[in-house]
């Protein structure tokens, strides 16, 4: 980064967060409220989701879900990530794979 003094002719450079897309794998515990629940912590993190899959069950495994969520910084959408990787009824860690 470069700072600028009122005499000098550099420019301040800021970092600009990449704002993106993307698609996060879920593997969960067959239990109630595990949607709503993952829901609501990428709502509080000001992210919108586009789409929601449901794939089919794996046996001993889980349930997996595919959520595609709206544009937002990488950040962000990795401090949902963390959260969701402490609830309770997590089989693995969500995988985060930006789109564009």
């Amino acid at each position: 980064m470069i700072f600028a003094t009122p005499t000098s002719h550099d420019l301040l450079i800021r970092k600009i967060p990449h704002l993106s897309a993307g698609v996060v794998r879920l593997m969960m515990k067959d239990q109630r409220g595990i949607i709503a629940r993952v829901a609501d912590v990428i709502a509080r993190h000001d992210i919108n989701i586009d789409s929601l899959e449901q794939e089919p069950r794996i046996p001993g495994a889980g349930w997996r879900f595919v959520i595609t969520v709206e544009p937002a910084s990488e950040l962000t959408n990795r401090a949902a990530v963390d959260v969701i990787n402490a609830l309770e009824f997590m089989v693995e860690p969500v995988l985060l794979l930006p789109i564009g």
